[in-house]
């Protein structure tokens, strides 16, 4: 086995969930009484916290109205209850072959603790990981090396970075391995703009979950 503890992403990695976010999103500038973002505009705004999502959604927003939309969204997708995500295929199959090999698995989003932990045990797994990590006050978020020093490295003791795996879908991502020293595998299947993240070097593309199992597994 070429890796033996793998970092994954959620949204865009592990889980479709732009119809989920694209609808609370809807909620959250129609109390502004502004337009529904498109499904393409939400996509290429995701993945960096919820704050710049907005203010990349609308620029002309000032603090108190990003927080009236921070506020609705929240409400919406609590709302929501995941109806609208699904995981990836090959997802399942991806996970269970790990925990066989004894690969140690971690989720690490910059997505809301609470959110992902709902998302997490919804979907049926949450036991799968180690490690659940999502954004909560005074956290680092990808792509800060302050992540791995100040959550990560503490709670899994001693790692071996050449044979960690990062797996996401977009720039934070990949930025948060280059930062660790780590290797990553862009999906290319998420979120993420293709020519900015092959710009960063991804050791590895994944167009399915295959991929990702004859990299860790056969160093494909």
């Amino acid at each position: 086995m070429r890796y033996e503890l793998i970092i994954l992403d959620f949204d865009g990695t592990i889980a479709d969930t732009l119809d989920e976010i694209t609808r609370a999103f809807a909620r959250g500038f129609a109390h502004l009484e502004r337009p529904a973002p498109s499904h393409a505009a939400v996509r290429s705004a995701i993945g960096c916290g919820l704050e710049v999502s907005i203010s990349r959604l609308a620029p002309d927003l000032k603090g108190p109205e990003i927080e009236s939309v921070v506020a609705s969204f929240g409400e919406a997708y609590a709302a929501q209850k995941d109806r609208h995500t699904k995981l990836y295929p090959g997802v399942r199959p991806f996970l269970e072959r790990a925990l066989e090999a004894s690969a140690q698995l971690v989720v690490c989003s910059n997505k809301d603790q609470a959110a992902l932990d709902g998302a997490l045990d919804r979907l049926g797994v949450s036991d799968r990981f180690l490690l659940r990590l999502g954004s909560c006050a005074g956290r680092p978020r990808k792509p800060a090396r302050a992540l791995w020093d100040e959550e990560l490295a503490p709670r899994l003791g001693s790692v071996d970075l050449t044979k960690t795996l990062m797996v996401g879908d977009d720039l934070p991502d990949l930025g948060f391995a280059a930062a660790i020293g780590c290797d990553a595998a862009w999906a290319r299947f998420g979120f993420g703009d293709p020519t900015a993240c092959l710009a960063r070097s991804p050791a590895h593309q994944l167009g399915t979950f295959a991929d990702l199992e004859r990299v860790v597994f056969t160093g494909a």
